[in-house]
């Protein structure tokens, strides 16, 4: 095992065991200056690439939920985003990294499940590599839809070990008639340990027709 998977494991480790936001602060802000180097682009490109398949208005603006060192910003430079990207984060190490890159409009540091964001502020919403053990609540998806205008795309990835929690919450949204489920399947989400392909769950929700 090379010494960047053993320090890759070292790190998801204690993010993984963090049992408060102060751990999780704490975890990010000691790996923001190598999380580039030891993670890979999949989860995150792999949510942009669903966004941009079912939101094809590039004009409207879209909130980069966990925004981390902003990764997933360089999709939308590329494909010539008119729209803002605002992203948001636990952690100010990782937006410090994160607005280094300059493909955020704006960067603001919080806590979910609580979003500092007007309803109906953003046009869709995505979350990569959010949603892990210890992590963002699934009470979370509900404070997307209220900042996402009906119509609104929202993807997020989950990992293997809460999609259960998760998909429990995206099923009660569906049967409150707060979104609809256009797709929720595995993918590939991050390089393991053994250099293998780790699978996550990725799902694509729809804003309704709010009342």
């Amino acid at each position: 095992m090379s010494v960047q998977t053993q320090r890759r494991t070292a790190m998801v480790n204690k993010v993984f065991n963090a049992t408060n936001n102060a751990d999780l602060q704490s975890a990010y802000a000691d790996w923001a200056d190598t999380y580039d180097d030891d993670t890979s682009t999949t989860a995150s490109f792999t949510c942009v690439e669903l966004f941009m398949a079912h939101c094809t208005d590039k004009t409207v603006p879209v909130l980069d939920a966990g925004c981390g060192t902003g990764l997933g910003g360089e999709p939308f430079k590329k494909a010539q985003w008119v729209g803002s990207l605002t992203g948001f984060d636990l952690s100010q190490a990782m937006l410090d990294k994160a607005k280094q890159k300059g493909y955020h409009a704006e960067l603001i540091q919080g806590a979910l499940p609580t979003l500092p964001f007007s309803d109906n502020q953003f046009g869709g919403v995505f979350a990569a590599g959010l949603f892990t053990p210890n992590a963002a609540p699934p009470s979370s998806l509900a404070e997307f839809v209220r900042v996402t205008r009906p119509g609104g795309i929202i993807v997020f990835s989950m990992r293997d070990q809460v999609k259960h929690e998760f998909e429990l919450e995206i099923n009660s949204l569906v049967e409150k008639n707060c979104w609809e489920c256009l797709a929720l399947d595995q993918r590939p989400y991050v390089q393991g340990d053994h250099d293998e392909v780790v699978l996550g769950w990725y799902c694509v929700c729809k804003v309704s027709v709010k009342p």
